[in-house]
Parts: C-alpha cells; sequence; structure tokens
C-alpha cells in the first residue's frame, strides 16, 4: 500500500501542491502522530460538531498543517480520515452488538453522522455495501 501511496494521483497531486512547505519529513510524522492520538486515543471522530478547526485546538497544530500532514502522509483529506475512522467503529460496532437496540439512525448519531442517509453513504463509499447488509453478514 506505501508504494501505491507513493505513486497514486491524489498523492502526486498534494506533493504539488506542498512543494514549499516548511514541513520537513520528521516534523510530519511527528505531527501525524498527534493527529492519530486525537482519532485514537480521543476518539474526537464519534463528535457530531468534530472540525478541522476543532482537532487543531486539540492537537495545538495548525489547520494548515493538519491539511498537509492528513493530505501527504494518508493520501486523504480530512473529511476522508473523519470518515474512515467512523467507518471503523461502525464495522467493530455492528460486529460486537448484533442486535443491541439501537437503530442504525441512533448508531449513526452515535458515530458523530449527523444523519442517517450520510451515515450511509460514507459506509457504502467504504465498505462497498450498507452497513444493515454488513450486520447480515457477521
Amino acid at each position: 500500500m506505501a508504494i501505491y501511496l507513493l505513486f497514486s494521483p491524489t498523492v502526486l497531486s498534494y506533493k504539488r501542491k506542498y512543494e514549499n512547505s516548511v514541513l520537513t519529513d520528521r516534523l510530519r510524522l511527528a505531527k501525524l502522530q498527534k493527529i492519530t492520538q486525537a482519532f485514537e486515543q480521543d476518539q474526537v471522530h464519534l463528535n457530531s460538531d468534530h472540525s478541522l478547526p476543532k482537532l487543531a485546538a486539540l492537537t495545538r497544530l495548525s489547520e494548515h498543517h493538519i491539511s498537509e500532514v492528513i493530505n501527504l502522509e494518508l493520501g486523504m483529506n480530512f473529511y476522508e480520515l473523519t470518515n474512515h475512522y467512523r467507518v471503523l467503529a461502525a464495522k467493530q460496532h455492528l460486529k460486537e452488538a448484533k442486535n443491541n437496540g439501537l437503530s442504525m439512525e441512533q448508531l449513526a448519531y452515535q458515530l458523530g453522522y449527523k444523519s442517517k442517509s450520510t451515515f450511509y453513504k460514507a459506509f457504502k463509499k467504504a465498505e462497498g455495501i450498507t452497513p444493515r447488509q454488513y450486520q447480515k453478514r457477521q
């Protein structure tokens, strides 16, 4: 996957966008660690009001640097990263609790989505099937 990311059109366009960046590889990786921690430990993506400015305040990184790091190191944008972590959380939830009484709409809100349709769209884009179909396969 790392080789693909180096040569993917998305990453190449990001590399051109940030070719005059002051961030060294080492600094970008250090900032990526802070961003990853915010998602994996603090689970910022589960807040419905999660935003780039709020992530910047939490991590004490500039919005521009956060975008640059996510773009260059992960080959995606802030919203794609947010949805990635939300879909991972959804999959975990759907695996662990086939029927815990939550509707898909309630699950969507619990995961930080503002609507069931947005949740379904993000999940289907990532997994190729709807959350309900995923749940039935578990």
